[in-house]
């Protein structure tokens, strides 16, 4: 059990990697981004990846098939590969997701579209 994860920072976000395809078997990957007001990440699609996102602080907007939607505290989102989509934080203090990516891949960053 890992109670501290692996610390990387991009499209200025803090990303804390807690599971990779190394501890499971390359059947998912798990990780938490903290987002400044008004960050997020550029819009983009994942080939081969589903992305289920879930807001543990803020408010953040999801952008899939054209259309935007708030959630915050407890709210989830799902990305299906394949579908462009972006999320921002709209709220004026740090957003944390946790964003789960089936299979792994993610945490490395060099499947971003």
């Amino acid at each position: 059990r890992q109670r501290e994860g692996h610390v990387l920072r991009a499209f200025g976000e803090e990303v804390i990697v807690y599971l990779d395809g190394e501890h499971t078997s390359g059947k998912l990957a798990m990780w938490t981004n903290i987002t400044p007001p008004g960050g997020g990440s550029p819009p983009h699609y994942h080939s081969n990846e589903d992305e289920t996102f879930y807001v543990l602080e803020g408010r953040v907007a999801f952008l899939a098939d054209g259309q935007w939607r708030e959630n915050s505290l407890g709210d989830s989102a799902f990305m299906p590969r394949g579908v462009i989509h972006t999320f921002k934080n709209v709220g004026d203090q740090p957003s944390r997701i946790l964003i789960t990516a089936t299979p792994s891949g993610l945490e490395i960053l060099g499947a971003l579209r």
